[in-house]
């Protein structure tokens, strides 16, 4: 079976699970239930790792004081945000009472804020994103005779009802 390394898929497995191309699962059992227990924890998985993966940006770059107190500002004005769009949440669910929206007032216009602005670039993302690929999918050219492109879900199921593990050729 032949899986596309910089698909999606591989890239985020790669990615959430800090492995490198040279170590891809070769067969398609570990790399399927890898992939389950990948998707399953990937919450728990990429907040556990958040400060790894925010330092890694600066890979590249020799790391000085004011990178760090630039990375730690941003991260504790993101946590400010998100701590104000539950505040927004609550409202939203809840019955408050007076004294809890006067007091805490701020938090809920800026969680109000936070959500408007995630939704607003959420939505013009994904019309960006949308419009790329239909860019690249008009000046693609195609090949016939191309072979069949085999499903992982399908052929992990062929392999489990079968008792044999397909073997993956990365491309």
């Amino acid at each position: 079976m032949e899986l596309n390394l910089n698909s999606l898929h591989a890239r985020i497995f790669r990615s959430v699970l800090f492995v490198e191309t040279h170590q891809m699962p070769k067969t398609l059992c570990p790399y399927f239930w890898q992939s389950v227990l990948m998707w399953v924890f990937m919450p728990l998985i990429l907040l556990v790792t958040l400060p790894k993966r925010i330092l890694l940006l600066f890979k590249g770059n020799k790391h000085n004081f004011w990178e760090s107190v630039i990375l730690s500002l941003g991260l504790y004005f993101g946590l400010f945000i998100v701590y104000s769009m539950g505040f927004f949440v609550y409202c939203l669910f809840t019955n408050p009472t007076k004294e809890f929206l006067d007091r805490y007032e701020r938090f809920i216009i800026i969680g109000f804020l936070g959500w408007g602005v995630g939704i607003i670039s959420s939505i013009t993302y994904g019309f960006l994103s949308i419009k790329e690929k239909m860019d690249r999918k008009k000046f693609e050219n195609y090949e016939f005779g191309k072979p069949e492109k085999k499903n992982v879900i399908v052929e992990s199921v062929k392999g489990f009802y079968n008792k044999y593990c397909p073997r993956i050729t990365w491309k």
